[in-house]
């Protein structure tokens, strides 16, 4: 057995917002790195690079445990298990109920661990699967942490009757980021000059629908003369040949930047130098890059759905658009234009915003207040 760890977490080892909830947790505890343990689990051959970069630089020790397919995979459940009695961790944080097999037999074998499960997906419960872990998490864990109040409330109604008898299990804790002030340089008079430049951070398919913000871009470059309007794209995904074609069918070329995965300094980068940031998803569940826009303080254009609109406090953080409507969002983009006073506005009211829910300190004292260590350690780091 190795040495006892305080806290392991357990996430996907492919790109995740779920795991990035992990990997930020750890960067915000007041522990030592040494008796943090971050355990990987998914069907990738590896683990995403920069997930390993953050926690090597952070010193903190990482496995990988690998799934393969199927509806219950014993061999990497089995392997779950076993990390976590080779640590005998005090706490674990779960980014991901998938492995709840290993993770409930270690709870089974060690009933004093705290166990708390993040749930990121409690409106999108479709599958036979999903739900199986679902209802193992509220049934076995300690703890189950929707992202926002929307998602618990829509998370309870899909448990039941489990929710009904395990409803003091769940919290509402915001997803948390670490955004320098010093990082959010959007202003209106940005805003105000000849080429505005448009931006998102997402997955290429077909639930972020890339596909209306190009058809608003070539609406704005064909009709809005004497401004040329840019739109940057920062990610990958099944549908990006697909966005490629329909930008050179519209003839946006040299207006469409496609950056592909980009690092952490690149991203930095990337929100510095948008004007609007715009997310076009038909659905959400706690997207970080909207949180890292806002953190930015870009002025901030997101549809009128589920998982996007609860971040907008329209006209006051943001604005809402029509889901599928390049139209309407062109028309509030113009509108963005031309009214800089609003601009600015907007982009104030973005930061005011993630740093009332989405500060990294806030969400590092939400989760430690589970943990069993609580009244010793395990506080946030002055951030």
């Amino acid at each position: 057995m190795g040495v006892p760890k305080k806290l392991a977490v357990i996430g996907f080892s492919g790109l995740s917002g779920a795991t990035q909830v992990g990997i930020n947790y750890v960067k915000g505890i007041e522990i030592p790195q040494e008796d943090i343990v971050f355990i990987f689990h998914g069907k990738t051959a590896g683990v995403t690079p920069s997930y390993l970069d953050e926690l090597n630089a952070l010193k903190v020790e990482t496995c990988f445990v690998r799934k393969k397919s199927g509806l219950v995979d014993l061999e990497s459940q089995i392997g779950i298990y076993r990390q976590l009695q080779h640590y005998k961790p005090e706490n674990v944080l779960v980014v991901s109920a998938s492995p709840f097999i290993g993770i409930s037999a270690y709870k089974l074998a060690n009933s004093k661990a705290t166990i708390v499960v993040v749930e990121q997906h409690p409106l999108n419960l479709i599958s036979f699967k999903e739900y199986v872990h679902a209802y193992a998490a509220l049934a076995f864990y300690d703890h189950v942490v929707p992202a926002s109040r929307t998602y618990a409330d829509g998370y309870i109604k899909s448990m039941k009757p489990l929710s009904s008898i395990f409803g003091k299990k769940i919290r509402v804790i915001p997803n948390g980021l670490d955004v320098p002030l010093s990082s959010t340089p959007a202003t209106h008079q940005e805003i105000a000059l000849n080429t505005v430049t448009l931006g998102m951070a997402a997955r290429f398919d077909d639930v972020k629908d890339y596909d209306t913000v190009i058809r608003a871009l070539h609406m704005l470059n064909t009709t809005h003369t004497g401004t040329r309007y840019v739109f940057k794209m920062a990610g990958d995904g099944p549908n990006r040949a697909r966005t490629e074609n329909l930008v050179r069918e519209l003839g946006q070329e040299s207006n469409a930047e496609f950056l592909g995965l980009i690092n952490k300094p690149e991203m930095e980068a990337f929100y510095n130098s948008v004007d609007i940031y715009i997310q076009s998803s038909k659905g959400e569940a706690m997207s970080f890059s909207m949180m890292e826009a806002m953190g930015h303080g870009k002025v901030f254009l997101g549809t009128s759905v589920r998982g996007v609109e609860e971040f907008i406090v329209n006209g006051e953080n943001g604005l809402h658009f029509r889901c599928g409507d390049p139209a309407d969002l062109v028309q509030k983009i113009s509108f963005i234009y031309e009214n800089p006073a609003i601009a600015e506005k907007l982009s104030k009211g973005a930061r005011a915003y993630y740093d009332k829910f989405f500060s990294l300190s806030a969400m590092v004292r939400e989760y430690s207040s589970l943990m069993s260590w609580t009244k010793l350690e395990g506080q946030s780091k002055s951030i």
